[in-house]
């Protein structure tokens, strides 16, 4: 068990911060904590600063460290490969060009003539009696809202905040909040 003191009291529980004081030891702990890894080490990197930006100076909620690191690394294996997924999409969705958001499907339509032989490709053939093909073409504002429609901007905030729970919600719970009070005698004025 980690003692914290300060200047309020004492906290029972570490802070995300003296559990890891570095990106090395975080990723260290992430190779060998018995939980197959489920993003690479880049990303788990990110987490990690993402992790103290939102939590550093945190307390735990749990007395236990190791078994605190077994939930943060048990979210990490449930939820890190979506979370890795999404922001891999995310990255291909901004770097489209304007030519690619207006680009609007293909439809193809097929008829042979023979009934022996059936049509069952949706791709162009070189074979068929009759085949018409139609290429949509979206304008540059309806590309642009098509866009804006499958971006999100919270695709790293619903995962951080998948963390929250392994986090007290209080600055020092354990503590007494200090108030200045003044009792006032009955008839004095304050």
């Amino acid at each position: 068990m980690i003692w914290n003191n300060s200047l309020y009291g004492i906290t029972r529980n570490a802070k995300f911060t003296e559990i890891y004081e570095d990106v090395d030891s975080f990723i260290e702990d992430y190779h060998t904590n018995g939980l197959p890894n489920t993003i690479d080490d880049f990303h788990a990197a990110t987490l990690f600063y993402l992790l103290f930006g939102q939590y550093g100076y945190s307390t735990i909620i749990s007395p236990n460290v190791d078994q605190w690191k077994y939930k943060l690394f048990s979210v990490i294996f449930m939820y890190g490969p979506a979370w890795e997924k999404k922001l891999k999409i995310q990255d291909d969705l901004t770097s489209l060009s304007i030519e690619e958001i207006q680009t609007g499907a293909t439809q193809i339509s097929q008829h042979g003539y023979n009934p022996g032989t059936a049509v069952s490709t949706p791709e162009e053939i070189e074979s068929v009696d009759d085949q018409n093909k139609v290429h949509y073409k979206k304008s540059k504002i309806e590309g642009y809202a098509n866009l804006l429609a499958v971006l999100k901007t919270d695709v790293t905030k619903e995962f951080l905040d998948k963390f929250k729970k392994l986090f007290k919600v209080v600055v020092a719970p354990e503590l007494p909040l200090w108030y200045e009070t003044q009792v006032i005698e009955e008839g004095e004025e304050d």
